[in-house]
């Protein structure tokens, strides 16, 4: 937020940021020392001395991972899973709290009979918070978006008598989730989210046919992995394939989720009418023109034409200079 560079902007826009970073990474962890340090000495006041803060900042201190892939085995589907996250380091904001956050419900919600568990239905989530509190909605957001979404699904059921949920309840459930969720948080005393928030990307395995449904709101990704190519048949003299094997199999990377930004003719189109402005930083100091049209009368890719210096087109409110997201 804010009217300034965010400061994931700022890393990948300007070099001298990533080396004054570097350098301060650097000097805020001490080398090791030979000798024990001289202890603080109580004041006269015989009160003992504040904890010392702590200064270091390493990447691994950073990091919030699980030590191996775990497997679900739901009634048809089998899958493993595994989670990695590591705060960016922020120069003006060394302790900065992680905003991203993730769940993990390997049975969201159950199908039962007179026999006992018929099928597991599986839910992952992650969620990208923004703003001085967006670590606080991502948190909230990761506690209560699977009780929301068992709930509706609950409520959707027991109106089919036992049918299988077609695609658009599904479809109503995941989106009424989503929306109790986003009031709730508004309404919660404890956090401040007239100026943070997060995005939600999930991914939800379900269904007798072993359906997904992926559901997002703001700009995290759902990529899919694939395979392409014959795999390699053999193996030559060192572990490499030999010269008559087939081209080793490579993975293809998937998007099955659109970002939600003003890149998207739809999505600028939709925040205009609320009276919201979209411009780019340049554009809202006044250094570029504020053109939606490019020289041949066509609708401007914004991507290509105001992005080329890394200043992405955002979200400005009416009146004032914020909030500046690059996402809708």
């Amino acid at each position: 937020g804010g009217s300034g560079h965010s400061h994931k902007d700022m890393m990948k826009a300007d070099p001298t940021v990533t080396q004054a970073a570097a350098q301060m990474q650097r000097s805020v962890v001490p080398p090791p020392q030979q000798h024990k340090p001289p202890q603080p000495q109580a004041p006269p006041n015989g009160h003992a001395p504040p904890p010392q803060q702590k200064t270091f900042n390493r990447a691994k201190d950073r990091v919030e991972a699980i030590k191996e892939s775990k497997a679900i085995h739901t009634k048809d589907i089998r899958c493993r899973y595994a989670y990695f996250s590591q705060r960016g380091f922020y120069p003006d904001d060394p302790f900065k709290p992680n905003q991203d956050s993730f769940c993990v419900h390997e049975a969201v919600s159950q199908i039962t009979n007179n026999q006992g568990v018929v099928r597991m239905d599986s839910l992952f989530g992650v969620f990208d918070g923004h703003g001085k509190d967006g670590h606080h909605c991502a948190r909230y957001t990761r506690h209560h978006l699977p009780g929301q979404l068992k709930r509706a699904l609950e409520r959707a059921r027991s109106k089919q008598d036992g049918a299988e949920l077609n695609r658009d309840q599904i479809h109503h459930a995941v989106v009424r989730a989503h929306v109790e969720t986003n009031r709730m948080l508004h309404q919660n005393p404890q956090i401040d989210d007239s100026l943070s928030g997060t995005t939600a990307i999930s991914i939800y395995f379900h269904g007798r046919r072993n359906r997904v449904t992926i559901a997002n709101v703001g700009d995290s990704r759902c990529v899919l992995g694939s395979t392409t190519g014959p795999p390699v048949s053999s193996i030559g003299h060192n572990g490499a394939p030999p010269e008559s094997a087939p081209t080793r199999s490579m993975l293809k990377a998937q998007p099955l989720s659109r970002d939600q930004t003003p890149y998207r003719k739809d999505e600028r189109v939709r925040i205009k009418k609320t009276g919201a402005r979209i411009l780019s930083l340049d554009q809202l100091e006044g250094l570029e023109p504020i053109n939606e049209e490019s020289e041949n009368g066509e609708e401007l890719e914004l991507g290509e034409e105001l992005d080329e210096g890394g200043d992405p087109p955002r979200v400005w409110a009416p009146n004032g200079d914020y909030p500046g997201t690059a996402f809708t």
